[in-house]
């Protein structure tokens, strides 16, 4: 009796911790929800959003899966220009509207080609618009509106969905990078032809993904312990303690980019995004392309560095790729664990 007893407490136990593991993951799972859907409106219905030039909403629909950007690229006293993306936005094409006062659209934010969502300009003026938006069934079938225009990617050099400050860039004729950077534009564009240069890399794959990085640093300014923890403890099974607590990883985490350009010969021009952190130890170049410009603009070399160190293209697109997807205020502060 005395073997059998001791086993079956054995079990007993066992059975116990099982069970509170179970409940313990269950209730952080249920409690982390709501902190992994911040940022994002859920139009479950008819809304009038009341949005200023510059400015981006982020929105989920009912019918469709995924994160949607709306941004108010313009408006005059009759017509707003309006772009809507799904995230991330380094991967989709954007759906370009202009609509007059009074007209209206069908489009389909996740570009099936059926609309899932109306959108209706009230009214505007040159600093604001109010724009009606409205779920469609996906199940109705209706089709696109054939007022819209598709922007491939390539055209977020115009940074349209980055509701921030610009990103600032400091020409130098240095053949090092500076440790300094201001937000002052230097001009000498007589020595380094900055417009030519930034033209070129912002519509690369590396430069496009470097201004993504800048709106998602931007946008998780916001993040905050509360959120992180909930966040790391979902993803991760575990609490984020010790080096990974919130403030010890925050003040790595860059809050925007800034880019400088230097000479380094007579074709050849090295631009550096660099990652401003709230602490000076860790701010400093996040990849640097070295460039030239003739015959025809080529980027000669790329290297990662920071929190990209020792990193090709294909594994910072992965990095940016994860943390995009984490439609809270939080996504930059996430570790990314390859596959």
């Amino acid at each position: 009796m005395g073997p059998s007893y001791k086993k079956d407490n054995k079990r007993k136990r066992l059975i116990l911790v099982i069970t509170i593991a179970i409940l313990v993951i269950a209730l952080a799972a249920y409690f982390a929800t709501p902190y992994l859907q911040t940022g994002a409106n859920y139009i479950s219905g008819k809304t009038e959003l009341n949005m200023q030039v510059g400015q981006i909403l982020l929105y989920k629909l009912p019918y469709v899966n995924g994160v949607f950007a709306i941004y108010l690229k313009n408006s005059t006293n009759n017509s707003a220009l309006i772009y809507i993306a799904k995230l991330p936005i380094l991967v989709y094409p954007v759906i370009s509207l202009d609509l007059n006062i009074g007209g209206s659209a069908n489009i389909s934010s996740s570009q099936t080609g059926v609309s899932d969502v109306h959108i209706y300009l009230i009214s505007s003026n040159t600093k604001e618009a109010s724009i009606e938006i409205s779920p469609i069934d996906t199940s109705l079938g209706i089709k696109e509106s054939d007022n819209i225009a598709i922007l491939e990617p390539v055209s977020f050099q115009e940074k349209m969905l980055y509701n921030g400050p610009s990103v600032p860039i400091v020409s130098t004729t240095s053949t090092t990078t500076s440790t300094s950077i201001t937000t002052t534009s230097i001009n000498q564009s007589s020595i380094i032809p900055l417009a030519q240069i930034m033209g070129f890399i912002n519509t690369t794959t590396p430069g496009i993904l470097m201004n993504n990085f800048n709106m998602l640093y931007y946008k998780d300014r916001a993040c905050n312990a509360s959120v992180y923890n909930a966040t790391f403890q979902t993803l991760e099974g575990m609490k984020a303690l010790g080096p990974l607590s919130f403030y010890n990883v925050s003040p790595s985490v860059p809050r925007g980019i800034e880019i400088n350009v230097s000479k380094i010969s007579n074709n050849l021009y090295l631009v550096t995004y660099i990652g401003i952190t709230p602490s000076k130890a860790y701010t400093g170049p996040l990849m640097e392309a070295k460039i030239t410009l003739s015959p025809s603009p080529l980027i000669e070399n790329i290297t990662f560095d920071g929190p990209f160190k020792y990193m090709n293209l294909t594994n910072v697109e992965s990095i940016y790729g994860f943390q995009s997807s984490i439609n809270n205020f939080c996504g930059a502060y996430m570790p990314y664990v390859p596959k």
